[in-house]
């Protein structure tokens, strides 16, 4: 016999499930979607019979999007793996071919509700705790301010040097301006 869950009560197992393992599981056990995503037949893979109907109805419906490809990216967080397998849907009526695209996770399986609760999201190094980051980081960011204090310091030292050596030429074209007025003067005379 089919269980449909509801996820109405809040018991402790309930809070520490996944938004999206629960909204997964809404959707796998929804009757009205069969005909575009279903469980395998012994339960242990999602079937995907009609990516397109499912991107335009049933992901807009449960998620903030209705992109098929951050729905698949979010099922490989979660440790969902593709089952590669040559799955062609026929439907007769319009004699249209389409791929069925299955996914599978060992604790996601149509009669183990429990089971749900051993899915969780994978960690990586992008998402440790930033106390953990910065410890692993220090002695290269210290390093790198250190060499960057030192560019800063001949960066303005050049700068300096710059300055100077400009109002140097502007004072040198001065003194030559003067001087060839001085020459052209004298050679008028």
């Amino acid at each position: 016999m089919k269980q449909v869950v509801s996820f109405n009560t809040t018991s402790t197992s309930e809070k520490r499930l996944s938004p999206f393992i629960k909204k997964l599981w809404r959707i796998m056990n929804d009757c009205n979607l069969q005909s575009i995503i279903h469980w395998s037949e012994h339960g242990t893979t999602i079937c995907i019979s009609n990516s397109i109907m499912f991107c335009k109805s049933v992901l807009p419906h449960y998620f903030k999007h209705n992109n098929w490809h951050s729905f698949v990216r979010q099922l490989n967080l979660y440790g969902f793996r593709k089952v590669y397998h040559f799955n062609i849907a026929i439907d007769y009526a319009s004699g249209r071919q389409e791929t069925v695209w299955q996914f599978k996770h060992r604790h996601f399986q149509r009669d183990d509700e429990e089971s749900l609760l051993l899915i969780q999201r994978k960690l990586s190094s992008y998402m440790l705790p930033v106390e953990k980051e910065e410890q692993r980081y220090a002695p290269l960011m210290a390093d790198i301010e250190r060499r960057l204090a030192l560019e800063e310091k001949q960066f303005e030292e050049m700068k300096r040097e710059t300055q100077s050596l400009r109002q140097q030429q502007q004072d040198q074209q001065k003194l030559l301006a003067k001087l060839m007025k001085e020459v052209v003067s004298r050679d008028g005379t």
